[in-house]
């Protein structure tokens, strides 16, 4: 038989073979195409193509082993060949073999620097590495190879959430779904992603299409109750971690998100049930600040506390997960007068929070409410013709005192405590929206009264089905102080409460809170809350000049030390008479969703009073701030 035959009768058997294999795949029985690829390769051994698509079927049928000695083999025969090297990573790669896949897959995106494929699984490998920086940077460079990348765009996004930057997380991820809207990972992302700057109603917007598409996606069930619990509706919260816990049994973040809910509710023997096996698992991580949180009402806070020393000189604990551990160690050691341990704690907590987003974009922000809210042109701006003496806007810095000022009024049986809601940012990006996307306070000029009234009007009727009897409805969203001029726009007759407290006091208790979220990052760094404060008291002072006593100020410090007084005084304001159920805020049964939900169950106390003395020897970088930017106190 002729060389020619027999190459003939090899090429026809080979590509018999092939058809077989991808007749196998399509119905997905990988493993036994994996097998006619082993015959296709003893074949025709010196085909390196061969190799490397035997080395992905055995690493997709769980083979990795084989499949590291099949694209070995590929790379013996083509070292140049970028899909051998590839393939190589790949196999290391699932391995968990991290520095070794990084190597191979920086190879084969080096032999052809347009493979998309290697730069998105190189940046996944840096990624679970911890290296975080150079895994932005290779995304990057994916995004700039294949501007579409599905996968790129969608991974990339998870990645910034998790680094403090869920707004440019939010941008990457919208043009993610616009490319795979029925995405149910990318609509959980991207909920998560709004979750993180305080837009719950957002997020769950996007977790209803997810569910929708998905019933059983436990992950979306899971964003969901994050969701609900963060916008302070526990009980549906309740029933997504439960329904979580019914597509994932025993899933320790549902279980402990769970027994945080419970906790929140005053339901701290159901938390405790929950949490105490938890704590000797491998949750443990998890589970130890929610089992210090409760712990005090079940007598139990001196374990809990040796439980979380223990678990942080373990190693145990990784970086994300320590920062809750500190804040928890650093309240033990404040209650203790313990003051320089508590401190100690507090500085790691921050430390572990992320960056500090740079604060040009407040002077920005303050330049343009003096330019739009100018005193000579104030007169000029229109208004809505709303009658309504419904709503009351409680502002200020967060740690100020807005969730006591709220519990007392919602105490009064004609006002209805709303706690913080979302409603003006939306309502504020809605008018954004229909203004060719210009920002707060730009489009604010170019308004038109009609448009203020339906916007008022909506956000009224609203408001109003949370409790419609309610002569009074309180809003309280602290940064809400930077859009007081629109708030007076949108509802001429409405009040605005601002609360104040001596501004060490103000930034220490804001250091010292756990807020879990980027919204609130620069309370992670000393000076750059001390800049913060700065930017708000200028803005406050704008808004006081130009509104004068249309803002009514309650200072912390006198509503501690003379409750009655000053509640009579709000009430006064707020145009509604007294009410002695006032003076016994702490028996409100009423939720609050916001980190003072335990101190706002407890009588008036003034041990927050210049609390600050205690540790005014590590204020400097926090003073020098506040001086600098010519701050009283």
């Amino acid at each position: 038989m002729y060389l020619c035959d027999v190459m003939a009768k090899k090429n026809i058997l080979l590509k018999s073979h092939i058809r077989k294999a991808e007749e196998l795949l399509r119905q997905n029985r990988v493993a036994e195409a994996a097998q006619v690829y082993e015959k296709l390769c003893r074949l025709d051994g010196a085909n390196a193509g061969l190799w490397v698509r035997l080395s992905i079927l055995r690493r997709r049928s769980g083979d990795h082993g084989g499949a590291e000695v099949a694209s070995r083999k590929a790379i013996q025969l083509s070292s140049s060949s970028p899909e051998a090297h590839l393939a190589l990573a790949s196999s290391l790669h699932v391995q968990k073999r991290l520095e070794e896949a990084i190597t191979c897959y920086r190879r084969a995106a080096g032999l052809q620097p347009d493979l998309a494929e290697a730069w998105y699984l190189l940046a996944n490998a840096l990624r679970e590495a911890g290296d975080l920086d150079a895994a932005v940077d290779t995304y990057e460079q994916l995004l700039r190879i294949d501007s579409d990348h599905f996968q790129g765009l969608n991974n990339y996004g998870a990645l910034l959430i998790g680094m403090g930057r869920s707004e440019d997380a939010v941008k990457l991820l919208y043009r993610a779904l616009g490319l795979n809207s029925s995405s149910v990972e990318t609509l959980t992302n991207l909920a998560r992603a709004h979750n993180s700057i305080a837009a719950y109603r957002v997020a769950m917007e996007l977790l209803d299409k997810a569910i929708a598409l998905r019933p059983d996606f436990a992950d979306a069930h899971m964003e969901m109750a994050q969701s609900l619990y963060l916008d302070g509706q526990y009980d549906q919260a309740l029933v997504s971690f439960d329904k979580v816990i019914e597509l994932r049994p025993g899933d320790a973040r549902a279980l402990v998100g769970k027994a945080k809910t419970l906790e929140v509710m005053g339901r701290e023997e159901e938390s405790c049930r929950l949490l105490r096996p938890l704590v000797e698992g491998e949750a443990v991580g998890a589970a130890l600040p929610v089992y210090f949180d409760v712990s005090e009402h079940l007598g139990e806070q001196d374990r809990a506390v040796s439980m979380i020393e223990a678990f942080l000189k373990s190693g145990r604990a990784n970086v994300h997960g320590s920062a809750p551990l500190h804040f928890r160690l650093g309240e033990y050691y404040d209650r203790r007068q313990s003051f320089d341990e508590a401190m100690a704690h507090y500085h790691k907590a921050n430390a572990l929070g992320g960056d500090v987003r740079e604060m040009e974009t407040t002077h920005e922000l303050l330049e343009g409410l003096y330019r739009v809210y100018d005193p000579d042109r104030i007169k000029d701006l229109p208004c809505s013709t709303l009658d309504s003496q419904l709503l009351v806007f409680i502002v200020g810095m967060p740690r100020s005192g807005t969730s006591l000022v709220e519990q007392i009024l919602a105490s009064h049986p004609d006002i209805h405590g709303l706690g913080e809601t979302e409603g003006m940012e939306e309502l504020s990006s809605g008018l954004s929206a229909s203004l060719s996307g210009r920002a707060y306070p730009d489009y604010v000029p170019d308004l038109s009264t009609g448009m203020l009234d339906e916007a008022a009007a909506g956000y009224i009727r609203s408001v109003s089905r949370r409790s419609p009897s309610s002569k009074r409805i309180t809003d309280k969203m602290p940064h809400n102080f930077l859009r007081v001029g629109l708030l007076l726009q949108l509802f001429p007759r409405c009040h605005i409460i601002h609360c104040r407290r001596h501004p060490l006091d103000t930034c220490l208790s804001c250091y010292f809170s756990d807020f879990g979220s980027n919204y609130h990052d620069y309370t992670r760094d000393l000076q750059a809350l001390g800049s913060y404060y700065a930017f708000y008291s200028k803005v406050m002072g704008h808004w006081r000049s130009v509104f004068g006593n249309r803002i009514f100020t309650v200072d912390y410090e006198e509503l501690v030390m003379h409750q009655e007084r000053e509640s009579r005084k709000m009430l006064e304001y707020c145009g509604m008479d007294w009410s002695e159920r006032c003076l016994d805020f702490h028996n409100n049964t009423r939720v609050v969703n916001t980190i003072s939900y335990k101190q706002v169950k407890q009588p008036i106390y003034k041990r927050s009073v210049c609390r600050w003395r205690n540790y005014e020897k590590h204020l400097e970088p926090l003073r020098s701030a506040l001086e600098q930017h010519g701050v009283e106190y």
